[in-house]
C-alpha cells in the first residue's frame, strides 16, 4: 500500500488537478515520504480518539485501488462529535464501478458506531463520480461553508 501511495502521489498525479483544479504539484521526497508512512501504521498514527482516520481501498480480489481519510473534528470546539472525510481513487478506471460508494457507506456506518454524529463530505462541484456516491449514501448538499463556489460540501447525520 506504501508503494501504491507513494506512486499517486510522485507520478500518477492527474487525480490532485480534477479533484482540485488549482493544486500546485510539490516535489516528494520519496524516502521521507516512505519512512513517515511507516511511521504512521507501525505507530499506530492512524488511530485518533478512537477512530481509524486513514484506511485502503482493495477490491475483493485484491487490488489495492485508493484510500479514504477522516478528520475527526477536535474535542470541544462547535464540531465534536463530527468529521470530515475524503476519498480518493485514483485511477480512472477504478472510478464509478461501485467502489466508492461501498468504501463510503462502510466507512460512514464504522464512523456512526464511533459516536461520530455528523459526517461532512468536501468536493469539487465537478467531481460527479463523488457527488453520485454521496447521494447515494444519504449525504445531502449544504450550504457553501468555505465562501468558495468552487467547493461543495455535503453532510450525512446519524439517525
Amino acid at each position: 500500500a506504501i508503494e501504491d501511495r507513494l506512486f499517486w502521489n510522485t507520478v500518477d498525479i492527474d487525480w490532485k488537478y480534477s479533484e482540485n483544479p488549482d493544486y500546485v504539484h510539490q516535489s516528494i521526497d520519496k524516502d521521507q515520504y516512505i519512512q513517515k508512512k511507516k511511521q504512521e501504521i507501525l505507530g499506530n498514527l492512524r488511530f485518533v480518539d478512537g477512530i481509524y482516520t486513514s484506511l485502503e481501498i482493495y477490491t475483493t480480489a485484491g487490488k489495492h485501488i485508493g484510500f479514504i481519510n477522516c478528520y475527526p473534528f477536535p474535542r470541544g470546539c462547535a464540531l465534536s462529535q463530527s468529521a470530515a472525510i475524503g476519498i480518493i481513487i485514483p485511477s480512472q478506471e477504478n472510478r464509478a464501478s461501485g467502489y466508492g460508494t461501498e468504501a463510503l457507506s462502510l466507512y460512514t456506518e464504522y464512523l456512526f458506531g464511533r459516536n461520530i454524529e455528523k459526517i461532512y463530505l468536501i468536493t469539487q462541484p465537478s467531481n460527479i463520480a463523488m457527488r453520485r456516491a454521496a447521494c447515494k449514501c444519504g449525504f445531502v448538499p449544504q450550504h457553501d461553508l468555505s465562501g468558495s463556489a468552487a467547493v461543495l460540501h455535503m453532510v450525512k447525520k446519524r439517525t
